[in-house]
């Protein structure tokens, strides 16, 4: 799960580089519409969710969510 916060332009460019190698991003952000151009770019490898992390419920869904569609998480690869 990638989370687009303070520095936004960091996550993305991580967020890419983990596309451009071919793995699998939920990427989380307020307003998940910021997400856009990636979701139209790497279709099936993006799942956008919207996620304010400041809410713990919201928090839990979202990896539910995550592991739902998924089955799991790669632990090792969850940043924030």
């Amino acid at each position: 799960m990638v989370y687009y916060r303070q520095f936004p332009g960091i996550w993305r460019a991580l967020t890419e580089a983990a596309l451009r190698k071919g793995d699998v991003v939920i990427a989380t952000a307020r307003n998940p519409k910021s997400l856009a151009g990636l979701v139209e770019t790497y279709r099936d490898r993006i799942y956008p969710l919207a996620l304010d992390v400041s809410d713990k419920s919201a928090v839990s869904q979202a990896v539910e969510e995550a592991k739902s569609r998924y089955g799991c998480l790669d632990v090792n690869r969850i940043i924030d």
